[in-house]
């Protein structure tokens, strides 16, 4: 018998430590996969707020030209709300411009909330077209 414990515990002794082994590369296994995931939605949540922060920059740091012309495509396709925030964005960018264009500017704005899209594409394009 004690022979047999004797050659058993060498076994033994060798498989705990193998556990033990095997168990601390494991955590250490789950630590990197936990820090690497952690680290890639990091990296994803910056990179999804970078591109919002670009596209809302693009948007409103745009021309006064640019967002005008957009704000006629909205209106011509029939697109009024995406119309009038154009048009708003475009009369911030326009502080700058000419009497005339601003003139034309404020007639289509008011053609539009009466309601005749067809003079506010009139005057629009006659802005568009005195901004250069």
């Amino acid at each position: 018998m004690r022979k047999q414990i004797a050659l058993i515990l060498p076994l033994v002794a060798a498989m705990v430590s193998m556990a033990g082994i095997h168990g601390v590369w494991w955590q250490e296994s789950a630590f990197a996969q936990n820090s690497s995931m952690t680290g890639n939605m990091t990296t994803a949540t910056n990179t999804t707020n970078t591109t919002m922060t670009a596209n809302m920059t693009a948007t409103s740091g745009g021309s006064a030209k640019t967002q005008l012309e957009d704000g006629i495509k909205a209106l011509e396709s029939g697109d009024k709300e995406g119309a009038m925030t154009q048009l708003k964005a475009a009369q911030q960018a326009m502080s700058g411009s000419s009497p005339d264009v601003i003139m034309h500017f404020e007639e289509g704005m008011k053609a539009l909330e009466g309601g005749d899209s067809n003079g506010a594409i009139m005057h629009l394009k006659v802005a568009d077209q005195l901004l250069g």
